[in-house]
Formats: structure tokens, sequence, C-alpha cells
């Protein structure tokens, strides 16, 4: 049985996800109800989901079609979420980011109780996790805005605790993260913007960085933070501006730069495309 879920993974793997699980999908209902599948080969799948834009069929449905069935995706989600639910406190740091990126997804739909049950699970294991998986599930947590202030402290305490983790461009966007959701934490950002405040420091970071650090600025209403050295540091690099406002979030940060710091909107102009 064992050999039977891994060689299905390998398949579905081989074929493409939207594909392989299409072909293999009563294969794969009848090694579930058995319990043949382990958490770590169910990670793996929804792993695979998460990167592909969608797992469900692109084209129009055959006349025989079942118009009343779900679509694969959310039978994929409701197949595997009591389970994995039931075994939470066996799922390691790595499953649990993988997990929350699947289910925040593009290809997936979002269950709120799965998402809320591995949120605990961050929440009282924070210092498992180590600075990725912190920034990246406060990323995925904040975009979909699911608010929770004690999961959300959880994570503060946790970079707060070993900040030396973190480099400035996972601080940009745990920042950006806890702005998005309205959390502020005024021991995080003492520690934090200064960091993007030094025309020596910020020059070597990234224009997503620098952005996401004003932004989140912006956002928190940091009227302490100077974002000078950023807005310089954006408008020196050569490829920077059509980088940079590709994203609305960005290009906010900066307006918002220019209102609620007082900034000259000079240096506005020099990013802009």
């Amino acid at each position: 049985a064992a050999e039977g879920a891994a060689e299905l993974l390998r398949a579905v793997e081989r074929e493409g996800v939207r594909g392989g699980l299409a072909r293999r999908w009563a294969e794969l209902e009848k090694l579930q109800a058995e319990e043949k599948l382990t958490c770590d080969q169910i990670a793996r799948l929804f792993e695979m989901c998460s990167r592909v834009p969608s797992v469900d069929s692109g084209g129009p449905r055959s006349p025989s079609a079942d118009l009343t069935e779900p679509p694969l995706s959310t039978k994929l989600v409701q197949l595997f979420s009591n389970f994995v639910c039931e075994r939470i406190p066996e799922l390691t740091p790595e499953q649990i980011r993988i997990f929350t990126v699947a289910l925040t997804s593009q290809a997936l739909p979002m269950d709120e109780f799965w998402l809320f049950m591995l949120a605990k699970r961050v929440q009282d294991t924070a210092a498992a996790f180590n600075a990725e998986q912190i920034v990246v599930i406060a990323r995925r947590y904040a975009e979909k805005g699911l608010e929770d202030e004690e999961f959300f402290q959880a994570l503060v305490d946790r970079v707060t605790a070993s900040p030396q983790d973190f480099s400035p461009e996972q601080l940009a966007h745990f920042l950006l993260s806890c702005a998005k959701v309205r959390y502020m934490h005024e021991e995080l950002c003492t520690m934090a913007f200064p960091l993007f405040e030094d025309r020596s420091r910020v020059s070597g970071m990234r224009a997503g960085t620098l952005s996401a650090a004003i932004t989140a600025a912006s956002l928190m209403d940091q009227r302490a933070f100077r974002p000078t050295a950023c807005c310089h540091a954006l408008a020196s690099m050569a490829q920077a501006p059509r980088g940079v406002f590709d994203h609305h979030e960005f290009a906010m940060g900066l307006v918002l730069a220019a209102a609620t710091f007082c900034h000259s909107a000079g240096i506005i102009k020099h990013l802009m495309p």
C-alpha cells in the first residue's frame, strides 16, 4: 500500500498535477479511504498543486458530466481536510508551511477551518519555525485577510526574540504582512524600521525589499520613519522603476511616503517609469 501511494505521487508528478489527478482520482480516493497516505505524502501532493495556476479542467464540461459535482480542487481539499486536521500536532514546520501555501494559492479553495488549525499550531510552536517559514506563513495569512491578533503576536514574538535570524528582506516583508492586517507592535517597529533609514545599508537591498518597508511604514503610520534612503536607493536602480510600479502595493507605498511623511514629491518623480 505504501508503494501504491508513492507510485501514485510519482505518476501525478510525471504526468502533471492537473491531468494526473483527474486520471487517477479513483485510485487516490481508494488509498485515502484506507488511510494509506501519510501526512508527508499529502503535503507533497499539495505542494505540487500550489505550483500550478489551477488543478481543475479548463475546458467545457461534457454533456454527460454531473453538474452538481464539485471541481477537482474542492474535492481534493475535502478528501484530506479532516485527516490532516486530526494530525496537526504531528506535522513538521515545513509541512505546515506547505499546507498554508497550498490552501492560500489560486489552485485550491481556501479551507478556513484547516487554516485555523494550522495557525493555532504555529501560534503554539512558533519557536520551532525558521525565519523563512515564519515570513511565508505571515504573508499568506495577511494576503487572505485572515486577521488574528494572538496569531500575529506569536509570530512577532518569534521575530523579536531572535532578530538575527531574519534578513532585512525578510523583516521588510514581515512588516508589510503585519501592516496588511493592521497589527502594529512597537518593539518590532523600533527594531526593524531603522534598518531601512541608513543609505549605506539599503544600497545593496532589492527594490522589492525597500518598497515593502516603505509601504509597511506608511500603512502603520510610522511618522518617525525617514524613507529618503529607500527612495534614493530605488531611484538609483536602473531597472527598478518598472519592476517596482508593476505592483500596486509598492506604488502605493511610495505615494503614501510622500503624503504621510511630508517628503518632496520630487523623490517620486525619480521613480516613475
